[in-house]
C-alpha cells in the first residue's frame, strides 16, 4: 500500500538545530532534506543582519547545498499589529522581510 504522503515534500525548520544557520543549513542537507524553512527575524537571517551582497551569498549557498527556501519564517511575536504604539515599526519590519523573501526566492512566508 502507498502512503498518501509520498510525493509530498517534507522541509525542515534550521532553527531547529540550535546551530549557526550555516551549520544548520549543512546539516540539513546532510539529513537528505532539500526544502527548508528560515526565521527571518533570526539572529543571523534578518534584514537587518544581511547586506545585499550578504543575501546573494546566502542565496548561493542554499542553492550549492542542493536546499531552497520553502518558507521564509516573519513571525515577530507579541501582540503582531494590534499594538498601535509599535504598529509603524512592526509594518516596517514585515515589508522587510517581504522583500527578502522575494531575494532570496521563498516560496512562502510565515
Amino acid at each position: 500500500m502507498r502512503s498518501r504522503l509520498s510525493g509530498i515534500p517534507i522541509g525542515l525548520e534550521v532553527d531547529g538545530f540550535r546551530q549557526s544557520a550555516r551549520d544548520g543549513l549543512r546539516g540539513a542537507a546532510e539529513l537528505g532534506f532539500r526544502p527548508i524553512e528560515l526565521s527571518a527575524p533570526g539572529r543571523e537571517i534578518s534584514p537587518e543582519a544581511l547586506t545585499d551582497s550578504g543575501r546573494r551569498h546566502l542565496k548561493r549557498y542554499i542553492e550549492g547545498l542542493g536546499l531552497s527556501i520553502a518558507a521564509l519564517g516573519g513571525d515577530l511575536g507579541g501582540r503582531h499589529f494590534a499594538d498601535s504604539a509599535t504598529l509603524d515599526e512592526r509594518i516596517d519590519r514585515t515589508r522587510k522581510i517581504l522583500e527578502m523573501a522575494a531575494e532570496l526566492r521563498a516560496l512562502g512566508l510565515l
